[in-house]
């Protein structure tokens, strides 16, 4: 009778949250925080290749994990859940560095050798892709030209500037398509990085622009002078000269309706 029942024990217990869906959330969740994303596919994707990596996380999401791993996991669990709502995103979405020495808390060490490899499958899932970040690259200079173009019109175009021109963020996707965005996505400018030991310079550097944009001047931006702390984001000179122009050329275009 007691091993029947003990079979059966192993055979019906309660689905618990798997590291494999607490590491998820927490990636999507700050993935979040730098871009917008479509989380429920993110979440999928992050789960299907954590789920590869991690054996141990359908045992627990399907009830048949034992007691005492049980217990190691609810631990390591409410430690990333601590982690997430405190807002601690630096692991997924910080500067390189910190990308780099990012892991599960000490209190996952207790899932095995699996828990780093399985954090990284859940960084590597969410990251932004190359293609993605040339799109939020040009979309972010073209929202931040649209905001300074506006302000010099008091907030709004007059009918005339938008019936020859349109609207300043769509003419702005418009003409750094040509200049930038199609040889970003089309050269693999900004690939995720295979090995964090091989650091895309291009990528990182423009990832650290887009995170501090919101500092540049609109008298600069319209003058077509790029901050130099975008300067990494640029294959050369002559690339970030033609978006610089581009820019440049949009605010005349606009300053004759004034």
């Amino acid at each position: 009778m007691t091993l029947f029942l003990s079979l059966l024990g192993g055979c019906g217990g309660e689905p618990t949250r798997s590291y494999c869906e607490a590491v998820c959330d927490w990636a999507v969740d700050c993935q979040s925080t730098e871009r917008t994303i479509d989380e429920a596919a993110s979440l999928e994707a992050c789960l299907t290749e954590t789920r590869a990596s991690d054996p141990s996380c359908a045992k627990a999401e399907e009830g048949s994990i034992d007691p005492v791993s049980k217990k190691a996991l609810q631990g390591c669990v409410s430690a990333i859940d601590a982690a997430a709502g405190a807002g601690e995103c630096t692991a997924f979405v910080g500067s390189i560095d910190e990308i780099k020495t990012g892991t599960a808390p000490a209190e996952c060490l207790t899932q095995g050798g699996d828990v780093v490899a399985t954090f990284e499958a859940a960084r590597d899932a969410t990251t932004e892709t190359g293609p993605e970040l040339c799109q939020r690259y040009t979309e972010t200079y073209c929202r931040r030209t649209e905001e300074c173009v506006l302000a010099d019109f008091d907030g709004s175009l007059p009918q005339a500037a938008l019936d020859a021109l349109g609207s300043p963020y769509d003419l702005c996707v418009a003409r750094l398509e040509p200049v930038f965005t199609t040889q970003c996505t089309d050269d693999d400018l900004y690939l995720p990085e295979t090995s964090l030991d091989d650091v895309n310079t291009a990528r990182q550097g423009a990832r650290e622009c887009l995170a501090q944009f919101d500092t540049v001047s609109c008298e600069d931006l319209l003058a077509g002078q790029l901050p130099e702390f975008c300067a990494a984001s640029f294959t050369s000179t002559d690339q970030a000269t033609q978006v610089g122009g581009a820019l440049f050329q949009l605010a005349q275009d606009y300053a004759q309706y004034l």
